[in-house]
């Protein structure tokens, strides 16, 4: 596959996000999905998933150490269907 052309978006700018060294943001996303024909949301939810699961990775287990559920759990009509 070959990368967008500078106009779509900068060599280098794909290849730091790949890398990981960069995050996609609405500007490269309405670039990439311009070039694509995708929509610029898909880009930006492959960014916030990576986000997540980075850390995640790191502190997930330190988070459900000191952060304790609430105790209020969802009433069962307000809960969504």
């Amino acid at each position: 596959m070959r990368s967008p052309k500078p106009s779509a978006s900068r060599p280098w700018r794909v290849s730091q996000i790949v890398r990981g060294e960069r995050a996609v943001t609405a500007d490269t996303a309405l670039r990439l999905s311009r070039y694509f024909g995708t929509r610029p949301g898909w880009w930006l939810d492959l960014q916030t998933h990576y986000d997540l699961e980075t850390v995640a990775d790191k502190l997930e287990a330190s988070i459900a150490r000191a952060v304790k559920p609430c105790a209020l759990r969802p009433m069962p009509d307000l809960a969504p269907a």
